[in-house]
């Protein structure tokens, strides 16, 4: 299915760059709190019901193992096909939900099912998947911290345009503009089926070669004797999801990623909602900018630093980093959200958290695990994600609407309507360092072997 190309050269440069434009129609789920206030107020939601639409809404794209198993047996032109289909229909139906207002006000559960199945939930993580998966596939093992970075800096600056897009161009800003969520939800709808068809057309796996094989990264000790990691590394034996289930170096990164990426992407979705509680919602246009701008300056840097250093810092010693930088932040928003200038702070630390474990957990998954069963290891860790983030939302939407004293009132105010919710993400990231700490031992006494470099670089389409 589709145009192919044999020269490797070629079908991993398209590849890329494909890859880079579906991540970036795929980073479209984290705008959700650009329009998040204009739902409550068009359809008179109450918090408890916009975050289930979120939350159903990432929990959509969590199903993840769904197209990564596709993939695995399909291949990158068929899943595109699917992700075209599911992504342009789901959005046409939430384009649709601002002509019968009265219609959906009273049914917030039919929305929610929208976001789910949309191109922001199940769609979404079809084309997500074929443009990561294909990508890491594609390329050797020294190369795929660069190439994650690349991925993960459109995929981080996806909402950054669509946000100036959003208040700019369809002028979201204004309260009683009730035009804006609808052609935004066309505009997506469009790039969802522009991106894809391009897919289909020219997305190509690279099969497996001896050569491609010998490429990948040797481990040796100091005498240069080659280590036996597989018990360690486990990368070259294909799994069943059984013994998936109990492996130790899946569960240290599974909950790494699990307990620190659903607090950031909690915050990412509900960082408008968080400055009109401290009654800061007038800089909502210039805060909902810091994530995608962080992220994507991070996701380079992480992504050619973690391939440079490979042999001295693996990467999951960075793991730490990104932690340490959403327990801080996770710290200031408990405390300090209503200053400013700490919120500002905290906003890029999570940015900062953002791109280290969006950037380095596939890249971690595809060099721990078997790079055959990809698309299933990354499915299901971005599953379980998924659902505790559906949980920490959901348990917020709880604690706001309690915390409104007046009644009939849609928003809360002070801190009081957030510290639950964030003293919850605090513990979560505290508990991540034991499962960071199991990753890092397991892996650091692996130090690669550098590939010989070709006019002091290594070339990334070799």
């Amino acid at each position: 299915m589709g145009i192919c190309c044999c020269d490797p050269r070629w079908v991993k440069f398209t590849g890329l760059v494909l890859g880079c434009l579906g991540e970036f129609v795929t980073g479209s789920v984290f705008v959700f709190n650009l329009y998040l206030g204009a739902i409550k107020r068009t359809f008179n939601y109450t918090q408890q019901e916009v975050e289930l639409q979120s939350s159903l809404l990432y929990l959509g794209q969590g199903f993840g193992i769904i197209p990564g198993m596709f993939f695995d047996r399909f291949g990158p032109a068929w899943t595109s096909a699917v992700g075209l289909v599911l992504a342009v229909s789901s959005y046409v139906f939430l384009w649709t939900t601002s002509g019968a207002v009265l219609f959906y006000s009273i049914r917030s559960w039919l929305m929610g099912i929208y976001f789910f199945v949309a191109g922001k939930g199940v769609g979404t993580a079809f084309t997500y998947m074929v443009s990561m998966n294909t990508n890491l596939v594609n390329f050797t093992q020294q190369q795929r911290g660069k190439v994650m970075g690349t991925l993960n800096c459109f995929f981080s600056g996806s909402p950054f345009v669509y946000s100036l897009v959003y208040y700019h161009v369809f002028n979201g800003n204004d309260p009683d503009n009730l035009e804006s969520f609808p052609r935004l939800m066309m505009l997506v709808a469009i790039s969802f089926a522009v991106v894809n068809s391009l897919c289909i057309l020219f997305l190509r796996r690279l099969p497996e070669s001896k050569e491609r094989a010998n490429q990948s990264i040797s481990y040796e000790d100091i005498n240069g004797i080659p280590n036996d990691l597989s018990k360690v590394l486990e990368k070259d034996v294909s799994m069943s999801t059984t013994c998936l289930a109990g492996n130790c170096n899946f569960h240290a990164l599974l909950w790494v990623f699990t307990l620190t990426s659903s607090v950031g992407v909690f915050v990412t979705n509900n960082l408008t909602e968080i400055a009109t509680s401290v009654r800061l919602d007038r800089h909502n246009p210039t805060l909902v900018l810091l994530i995608p701008v962080t992220t994507m300056v991070v996701s380079i840097l992480i992504g050619v630093l973690s391939d440079k250093y490979i042999g001295t810092f693996p990467r999951s010693s960075v793991v730490l980093i990104g932690i340490g930088s959403f327990i801080i932040s996770q710290m200031l928003f408990l405390l300090l959200a209503d200053v400013f200038s700490l919120l500002i702070i905290a906003t890029i630390l999570v940015g900062i958290g953002n791109a280290i474990m969006w950037s380095l957990g596939p890249v971690l998954t595809a060099d721990i695990l078997y790079i055959g069963n990809l698309g299933r290891n990354w499915g299901l860790i971005t599953l379980v994600n998924a659902i505790f983030c559906f949980a920490l939302q959901e348990v917020f939407g709880v604690m706001y609407e309690n915390a409104i004293t007046t009644p009939n009132e849609l928003f809360c105010f002070g801190l009081h309507c957030l510290r639950g919710a964030f003293g919850i993400g605090l513990t979560s990231t505290l508990l991540s360092f034991l499962p960071a700490l199991v990753l890092f031992i397991r892996t650091k006494s692996s130090f690669p072997k550098p590939k010989p470099e070709v006019n002091g670089t290594i070339a990334i389409l070799e």
